[in-house]
């Protein structure tokens, strides 16, 4: 024991002991040294005590035993410093407890050992470091506990050892930060605690092993950021919990592993940004949870990898933006869950994969946008459901693909637009669903595809638009279902396509108006079914096509028009049924075609007036059964 003294140095040598002990009592001094070198014991206890001194320095070297314990207590002291040295121990175990004191620093370097643990206890201290270096173990556990201090930093090396944890425990510190490095073994688990700090970050380095585990959870801190690294593992997963803090940041990167999982949790926080890059692994997931933050990102990056699943859920924010991008990969599935924020966006990436799914859910969301970008794919298939939102858009782009499915469904929403575009895929299949909504509009743009489907049902909105365009397609079909809805207008463009069928059904509304307009095509259909609206109106315009089939049905409507354009056709046919309506009207205009045939049938209605104009053509025929006025017109 020494008291006051300008130095202090203590040295223990033990050698081939079943029991050694060694106590070091230093109060006051300027400098102080402790030395305990064992060799060989069955038992070895070393215990520091340094009180109020300016320099402590505590050295522990344990060779070949089977018990080795190592404490150090400093406690109000300027410099502490303790090093515990093991090598080829059973079972060692090293505590470091510092109280109040300006700087801190623990050491410890287990080689070869079956089992170390290595514990760092900080209390109210300027600044404290704790490092652990553990080789070819069998067990290693470093504990780091850090209460109040300004400045902390944790460090865990591990390398080729079966099993590793490291945990660190920061609470209203400043500054920490904890690095766990492992490699090359089996098992490895890094835990990062942080309560109400101001600045946390947690770094997790993984190479070669076959199960990494790090969890990093932070608590009210204005900063904090994990990263976690993992290089050809087996498995790996990385959990981020983040509950009322200004800013957090995750990224996880993982190369060339077999199972990857990254999961994001966000509570009440002002920024938060999840980053997930997978290179070459087998199958990685990205899950990204946040609640009633006001800015959310969510990205994860996908390079050749054979399963990738992205998944973000948004609760209550007011602005979540979600990217998925994905390369070269087997199977890509991305979800965004929306729900209840002011501001949402999903951007969905897939390039030269074999099958892509993107899915975006939007509830009661003030502006929704969802957009798919697929290139060079064998399946895509977009969904996009939104559910009493103000206002929605979902855009999906495919080039060069197999097969590209989109779907847009959006229920009782003030303003949804959906937008489809193929470029030269073998088959496209778009869908829009809208229910109640007040505006609702669909475009879709297919060219040079081999088969292509539009299909648009609008129930009960108060306007409803309808696009389709079809360049230089083999086969093109467009259906538009309207019911019960205030304005209905549908129009198809298509082509030099060799197949086309514009169909457009219309149940109770008071305007629909349909218009089919076809350029050069081998084959093109046009069917307008009109029930029980107040005012209809269908066009087709036909030029230079091989064969054009128009039919008009309407049934029981205030004012019925069609109109039939053909051009320079080869064979042309117009047939027009209308059904107890109060006013239809029938115009055929045919120029310079081969065989054109024009029918007209109208039963019980109360104005009809049928228009053939022809030049060149065959056959007009007029049909009117108990109308009350029927005006027919042909002229050769």
């Amino acid at each position: 024991m020494n008291y006051g003294s300008h130095t202090s140095q203590s040295m223990n040598y033990v050698y081939g002991s079943q029991r050694s002990q060694s106590m070091n009592y230093v109060y006051g001094s300027q400098s102080s040294q402790s030395m305990n070198y064992v060799y060989g014991s069955q038992r070895s206890q070393s215990m520091n005590y340094v009180y109020g001194s300016q320099s402590s320095q505590s050295m522990n070297y344990v060779y070949g035993s089977q018990s080795s314990q190592s404490m150090n207590y400093v406690y109000g002291s300027q410099s502490s410093q303790s090093m515990n040295y093991v090598y080829g121990s059973q079972s060692s175990q090293s505590m470091n407890y510092v109280y109040g004191s300006q700087s801190s620093q623990s050491m410890n370097y287990v080689y070869g050992s079956q089992s170390s643990q290595s514990m760092n206890y900080v209390y109210g201290s300027q600044s404290s470091q704790s490092m652990n270096y553990v080789y070819g173990s069998q067990s290693s556990q470093s504990m780091n506990y850090v209460y109040g201090s300004q400045s902390s930093q944790s460090m865990n090396y591990v390398y080729g050892s079966q099993s590793s944890q490291s945990m660190n425990y920061v609470y209203g510190s400043q500054s920490s930060q904890s690095m766990n490095y492992v490699y090359g073994s089996q098992s490895s688990q890094s835990m990062n605690y942080v309560y109400g700090s101001q600045s946390s970050q947690s770094m997790n380095y993984v190479y070669g092993s076959q199960s990494s585990q790090s969890m990093n959870y932070v608590y009210g801190s204005q900063s904090s950021q994990s990263m976690n690294y993992v290089y050809g593992s087996q498995s790996s997963q990385s959990m981020n919990y983040v509950y009322g803090s200004q800013s957090s940041q995750s990224m996880n990167y993982v190369y060339g592993s077999q199972s990857s999982q990254s999961m994001n949790y966000v509570y009440g926080s002002q920024s938060s940004q999840s980053m997930n890059y997978v290179y070459g692994s087998q199958s990685s997931q990205s899950m990204n949870y946040v609640y009633g933050s006001q800015s959310s990102q969510s990205m994860n990056y996908v390079y050749g990898s054979q399963s990738s699943q992205s998944m973000n859920y948004v609760y209550g924010s007011q602005s979540s933006q979600s990217m998925n991008y994905v390369y070269g990969s087997q199977s890509s599935q991305s979800m965004n869950y929306v729900y209840g924020s002011q501001s949402s966006q999903s951007m969905n990436y897939v390039y030269g994969s074999q099958s892509s799914q993107s899915m975006n859910y939007v509830y009661g969301s003030q502006s929704s946008q969802s957009m798919n970008y697929v290139y060079g794919s064998q399946s895509s298939q977009s969904m996009n459901y939104v559910y009493g939102s103000q206002s929605s858009q979902s855009m999906n782009y495919v080039y060069g693909s197999q097969s590209s499915q989109s779907m847009n469904y959006v229920y009782g929403s003030q303003s949804s637009q959906s937008m489809n575009y193929v470029y030269g895929s073998q088959s496209s299949q778009s869908m829009n669903y809208v229910y109640g909504s007040q505006s609702s509009q669909s475009m879709n743009y297919v060219y040079g595809s081999q088969s292509s489907q539009s299909m648009n049902y609008v129930y009960g909105s108060q306007s409803s638009q309808s696009m389709n365009y079809v360049y230089g397609s083999q086969s093109s079909q467009s259906m538009n279902y309207v019911y019960g809805s205030q304005s209905s207008q549908s129009m198809n463009y298509v082509y030099g396509s060799q197949s086309s069928q514009s169909m457009n059904y219309v149940y109770g509304s008071q305007s629909s108006q349909s218009m089919n307009y076809v350029y050069g095509s081998q084959s093109s259909q046009s069917m307008n079914y009109v029930y029980g609206s107040q005012s209809s109106q269908s066009m087709n315009y036909v030029y230079g096509s091989q064969s054009s089939q128009s039919m008009n049905y309407v049934y029981g409507s205030q004012s019925s028009q069609s109109m039939n354009y053909v051009y320079g056709s080869q064979s042309s046919q117009s047939m027009n049924y209308v059904y107890g309506s109060q006013s239809s009207q029938s115009m055929n205009y045919v120029y310079g075609s081969q065989r054109s045939q024009s029918m007209n049938y109208v039963y019980g209605s109360q104005s009809s007036q049928s228009m053939n104009c022809g030049i060149h053509n065959l056959q007009s025929i007029n049909y009117g059964v108990h109308n009350l006025e029927y005006v027919s017109f042909t002229i050769h």
